[in-house]
This record gives structure tokens, C-alpha cells and sequence, in this order.
């Protein structure tokens, strides 16, 4: 009797055990993002594992040394790159990916590697990376803050580009190099700091600069406060104000040039105040082509739709064509007694682009200027024998 009171309870507990083994996989919910691959197992590629928890979301990369390089290839379009992902995931599966583990012993983010990941909220790095390559981040749109480790030495070209929901970022002790455009299109950002230690940059009133404090490279956009740059401040670098809510911004007497698309789409900027003496000698146009469908051209101004009239200071010699595209606002434009023409890529003109510019209703020359003149607010060579440009409301 006791003896077939063990086969029963020995049958039980095998099949407690065959049902706990069937249900294991309910609960330990574990999605991988790879074709041809054993849903039990992680994809493993150059020696990287990459998996995603569907419980959290969180996708987790462990390995050591530089993260297996992902594909860009020209995108179509409108489109920048397209990317393969080193997961071989579809755009749907990254699409779950809600925050992001590098696991310690991995050195480098490389180029698109979490690109466009739309509801990407929070990313992990290790201390153990040293560089974030190009588009890293780029259309990250969810992602809300970002702490870069303090061995990170170099950011790549548009590395948190369109990261709209992006608030604050904080850069470490041995950053060397920022990528143009890294921070382009960071509408909501709020505060950028950076580790006191560090030899190659600092933070001036607000801004990313050089250790030196003569270059600025970016800008808290969501801030709505007047910008007021450093003293010392040489070059504004593209896109450095893009986007920015400030109503007004002052240029101090250093400044020798701006970069095109520095302050690119500023829609509540509606004054910009030069220095009496600056040394501002140009207005550039930033341009980038991607690839043969798309290349992009930035004015130093352009899309500032709330911005009133622009007065060269004198000693600018030359205005990039688009720099005040689409200033819809904008009712005069004077030009110093230096100024010697309009830019259009490596090609010299005698106007600039009216595109958008819907209240233009007069364009002022100095006096002293040899080259051109004005009258009734039209724009003609010296002696007024040919005619330039007519303002749009002339």
C-alpha cells in the first residue's frame, strides 16, 4: 500500500514538474529580434549578443570592443540613410524598444546604431564607451535624457539630431570632438552640462563652447530668455541656436562669422542685435548632401518667421542668398558700407532669395559702400544705372 502511495506521489511531482517546464516560457518573456533564429536564444553576431525582454522593452547588447559596425545605405527621398540593424530586426520589432543596456567592455556606439527608434525613452552606456558615431541616436524622438560617460572622447555628426523630447544631456571629462549638427532639431532641450574637469569644452551662459569660450556649438533650444553669448565668442557654429524659443539675441563684437542654419527655424526670434564695432564678416549657408535625391541648405536665418528686419553690421562683406528665407516678418534689410555681395554655393550674385519673405518692403545701402546703393528701398549698383532687387512690397 505505501509502496503504491510513492508511485503516486513520484507520479504528481513529474507532472508538477512537466507543467512547470511548459509554462516557463510564458513567463520568462523573452522576444529576440533576428531571422532564423531559435526563439530561446540570443542573437549572437561578431562575438555581440543582442536580445529584447518584452516585459521591459529593453533591449540588452553584451560583448566587448567596438559593437559590430551596422549598414547605412543612401536613403530615397527625404530620407537621410537607411539602416540594417545588427539584430536583423524589422522596423516594427525596434519600434517596441523602450530603453537601451550596452553592457560593460563595449569601447564604441557606431554610426545610426539606435536611429529612429521612436519610443526609445531611456539608453544605459557603460563606462567602458569612448565614442558615439554619427546618427547614433538620430530621430530618437522619445528619448527624454542622456548621461555620456566619462571616457567618451568623440560625437558624431547628427548623433542626437530630431531627438525632440530630449531635455537635458550631459557630456563627460575627456570629450575631445562634437559632431556638426549633433544637437540639431533638440527642440525641447532644456540644460546641456558638462564634467568641470574637462579640457576641451565648457559651458557659458548656456551654451556648449570651447574651453576658450570663442566657439559656440549648441544651445538649449526650449530656453525662452534673451541670448546673450560670451565676450569671447569668435564663431557661431551651425546650428548652434537652431530651433531656439529666444526672443532676441545679441552678437558680441568678436564675432568674426555665423554659420548657416545657426539660427535656423528660431520662430519667436524677432530681433538680432549686433555689436557697434563687430567684426562680423559673413553670413554663411550650411550645406550637406546625403545622397543624390537630397541635399540639404541651411540659411543663417531662415524659417525665423517672427524676425523684423536685419541691419549688417559693417564690416560684413558677404550674405549667403538663403539667408532669410522664409523670414515672412521681415520688412528691411541694410547693408554697411563693406558689403560686396550675395553668396549662392561657390557662385557670387548681386541679390538674395525672397522666398517667403512676404513684408520686404525696403532694402537701405550705406553710403560708403562702392559697390551698391539704394533708392525708394530698392537695391542698384554704385551709380544706380542697374537695378539689382525690388522689395516684394515696393
Amino acid at each position: 500500500m505505501k509502496h503504491g502511495k510513492m508511485i503516486s506521489r513520484l507520479g504528481m511531482l513529474f507532472f508538477i514538474i512537466c507543467l512547470c517546464a511548459l509554462a516557463l516560457p510564458f513567463f520568462t518573456k523573452k522576444t529576440v529580434i533576428a531571422e532564423n533564429v531559435d526563439a530561446e536564444d540570443d542573437v549572437i553576431r561578431d562575438g555581440f549578443s543582442y536580445y529584447i525582454d518584452t516585459d521591459t522593452s529593453c533591449l540588452t547588447i553584451t560583448g566587448n570592443g567596438a559593437m559590430t559596425a551596422i549598414t547605412i545605405a543612401d536613403g530615397t527621398g527625404n530620407n537621410k540613410f537607411e539602416v540594417t540593424r545588427p539584430w536583423a530586426g524589422t522596423e516594427e520589432e525596434a519600434a517596441q524598444i523602450t530603453s537601451v543596456t550596452v553592457g560593460e567592455g563595449i569601447t564604441a556606439i557606431p554610426a545610426g546604431t539606435f536611429s529612429n527608434l521612436p519610443n526609445l525613452v531611456s539608453i544605459h552606456l557603460p563606462a567602458t564607451v569612448t565614442s558615439i558615431g554619427d546618427y547614433a541616436f538620430y530621430g530618437c524622438t522619445s528619448l527624454e535624457s542622456i548621461t555620456l560617460p566619462d571616457n567618451v572622447t568623440s560625437i558624431g555628426a547628427e548623433a542626437f539630431a530630431g531627438c525632440k523630447s530630449l531635455t537635458s544631456i550631459h557630456f563627460g571629462e575627456k570629450m575631445e570632438s562634437f559632431g556638426t549638427l549633433a544637437l540639431w532639431n533638440t527642440a525641447s532641450l532644456a540644460e546641456i552640462t558638462i564634467d568641470p574637469a574637462n579640457s576641451y569644452f565648457t559651458i557659458a551662459n548656456n551654451a556648449l563652447c570651447s574651453l576658450d569660450k570663442t566657439t559656440i556649438y549648441a544651445y538649449p533650444a526650449s530656453l525662452t530668455k534673451s541670448i546673450t553669448l560670451p565676450a569671447a565668442a569668435q564663431t557661431i557654429e551651425s546650428g548652434a541656436f537652431a530651433f531656439s524659443k529666444a526672443p532676441s539675441a545679441t552678437i558680441p563684437k568678436k564675432i568674426k562669422s555665423i554659420a548657416g542654419g545657426a539660427f535656423y527655424s528660431c520662430k519667436s526670434l524677432k530681433k538680432v542685435i549686433f555689436d557697434k564695432q563687430s567684426a562680423c564678416t559673413s553670413l554663411d549657408c550650411f550645406v550637406k548632401k546625403y545622397h543624390s535625391d537630397l541635399t540639404v541648405r541651411y540659411g543663417a536665418f531662415e524659417n525665423c518667421s517672427k524676425l523684423k528686419e536685419f541691419c549688417a553690421p559693417n564690416k560684413m562683406k558677404q550674405i549667403a542668398a538663403r539667408s532669410f528665407v522664409n523670414c515672412s516678418r521681415v520688412k528691411s534689410v541694410s547693408l554697411g558700407k563693406n558689403f560686396q555681395y550675395f553668396t549662392n554655393g561657390n557662385k557670387t550674385q548681386t541679390s538674395f532669395s525672397k522666398t517667403g519673405m512676404k513684408k520686404l518692403a525696403s532694402i537701405s545701402v550705406s553710403e560708403k559702400n562702392t559697390r551698391f546703393s539704394s533708392k525708394n528701398g530698392c537695391l542698384y549698383n554704385k551709380k544706380k544705372t542697374k537695378l539689382y532687387m525690388r522689395p516684394v512690397k515696393s
